[in-house]
């Protein structure tokens, strides 16, 4: 695009006699106009001073001080202005006017009476939020119902509109009904005691028959539970989860005073090791169910255990799969 010239674009549609060179200053002027229509002009009237004007274009007002002054007489009539606001108001106007035609840029608010400008929303009424909550409360709102009411007894105004009475009043007057269910007493299947049931847990399933958590978890062991699988925990993981291995543990501690026999250590991650080791125990005394290695006196004797820090326990021959090869010098199979 050449130096100059303005307006223009790629793609954009020049004027007649451009294709021969860009124009010249004057070349469009009157008659040369593509637009020219015989150069009619037409009178208008204005409608604040009646003074006309001839123009192309039919206009209603001759300035922009007419235009303020009328709209300060008449668009504003009937609303709390006096004339000496109206004025001020044709002033402001003339030097910030919009160009929608009746948006009005400085007026009156309708509560405080102060003239404010709001560029955001030229048609608003209100100069703040605060007039415009102030103007709108009681009888000013839509929703207003005529105040809170009040208590029939007391007089006191009510935080509701619901009921006749305070909360206070309405409580002396119709006193709460208290549900009273009826209570049930059965027998535990486990223990045999005594004990009551809610009425309302009897028609819940599995309720009602046990007295507490204690005796369902007992009973439902074994063949009693629905996850029972026909016994495939291993012997020795049931041994050392059962409630008599963990007080052996905790004797050989205390024995102790929870420190390692070997390094000194006390406290920190601790371990009960046997001296004899816990599968040869087994295999000699030829344990195969649980109940035989409860009654065996050799497996739960406390000088046959020492505490060991986890080092420690770690270095010893009986450790983990070294008790393999332990007990195939020993003579023992150990594929079963």
């Amino acid at each position: 695009m050449p130096k100059g010239i303005k307006g223009f674009q790629k793609g954009h549609k020049i004027y007649i006699g451009s294709e021969q060179g860009w124009f010249k200053k004057g070349q469009f002027l009157g008659q040369k106009h593509p637009l020219w229509k015989g150069g009619k002009t037409i009178v208008s009237e204005c409608k604040q001073c009646s003074n006309k004007k001839i123009d192309y274009v039919k206009r209603d007002f001759c300035s922009k001080l007419c235009r303020a002054n009328w709209v300060g007489e008449n668009i504003l009539k009937g609303k709390i202005c006096s004339e000496v606001t109206k004025k001020k108001i044709g002033i402001a106007n003339k030097i910030a006017w919009q160009n929608s035609g009746k948006v009005i840029a400085f007026r009156p608010c309708k509560f405080c009476k102060v003239i404010f400008k709001n560029k955001k929303q030229p048609r608003s009424i209100y100069c703040s939020i605060r007039c415009f909550y102030k103007n709108n409360k009681k009888d000013n709102h839509s929703n207003w119902r005529g105040g809170i009411p009040k208590c029939i007894n007391c007089g006191i105004e009510k935080k509701w509109y619901v009921g006749l009475r305070c909360r206070k009043c309405a409580d002396l007057v119709r006193p709460k009904r208290q549900k009273v269910l009826p209570v049930v007493s059965r027998i535990c299947i486990t223990c045999g005691n005594q004990f009551n049931l809610k009425y309302n847990q009897v028609k819940k399933e599995n309720w009602g028959k046990y007295c507490s958590r204690k005796c369902r978890g007992k009973t439902m062991t074994k063949e009693n539970n629905w996850s029972w699988k026909g016994g495939i925990t291993p012997l020795y993981y049931q041994i050392r989860h059962s409630d008599k291995y963990k007080n052996w543990v905790k004797e050989n501690m205390k024995r102790d005073i929870f420190t390692c026999r070997d390094c000194g250590k006390k406290g920190g991650i601790l371990h009960v090791d046997h001296i004899k080791p816990f599968a040869l125990i087994l295999v000699e005394n030829s344990i195969e169910t649980f109940e035989q290695a409860m009654n065996c006196l050799e497996l739960w004797d406390v000088n046959n255990g020492q505490t060991l820090c986890e080092n420690c326990h770690k270095k010893t021959d009986t450790y983990g799969y070294k008790t393999v090869n332990l007990l195939k010098n020993y003579g023992y199979n150990t594929n079963n």
